[in-house]
């Protein structure tokens, strides 16, 4: 995914000013779009940074994952089930990870035309966890073998989109393999 350097520097700035917005605490229903904006900005400028074209399927698979914050919704309703022993829902864990990937792998073993799609969904969320380390409180990513959030400085986040972002406007203009 190709992104001219001025859109990469734009995306810094909506990680900026999304962190800043989500330390205002605003009502949650804002609260998740202007989250899912700084995932959606996470994730283009991580794709920016491949050295390969991607499938358009893999690039839609990966921001499609931004969906697993719709596990926020019984939180909503005050049912905190998934929730309760855990920063965030329990889904956000390295489980989910693992069980995206391996359902990225036998989709792409038996369903080869939506392997890519499947590939994407499974990175989406190494992304989007990524992100949420970083962000609010933390990430139990080691659940169910501990609730223990895993935490990031958002200063370290931010000079390492920046640093990827750098490296995306500046690499050679020369995309290897195929369309």
């Amino acid at each position: 995914m190709r992104l001219p350097p001025a859109a990469l520097a734009a995306l810094v700035a909506v990680i900026v000013v999304v962190q800043g917005l989500l330390l205002l605490d605003p009502p949650t229903l804002i609260l998740g779009l202007v989250d899912w904006t700084g995932h959606f900005a996470t994730i283009a400028i991580l794709l920016a940074a491949s050295p390969r074209r991607l499938p358009t399927a893999l690039i839609v698979g990966t921001f499609a994952a931004t969906l697993i914050d719709l596990d926020h919704i019984p939180d909503l309703f005050g049912e905190e089930g998934i929730s309760d022993v855990t920063p965030r829902p329990v889904s956000h864990s390295l489980v989910t990870v693992l069980v995206a990937g391996a359902i990225a792998a036998a989709v792409r073993a038996r369903a080869p035309r939506y392997g890519d799609f499947a590939v994407g969904v499974a990175l989406g969320v190494a992304m989007h966890l990524l992100r949420d380390v970083f962000t609010g409180p933390g990430v139990s990513l080691s659940w169910p073998l501990s609730a223990e959030p895993v935490n990031g400085a958002f200063l370290v986040y931010l000079v390492a989109m920046i640093a990827v972002a750098a490296y995306a406007a500046t690499r050679s203009r020369r995309v290897v393999g195929p369309a």
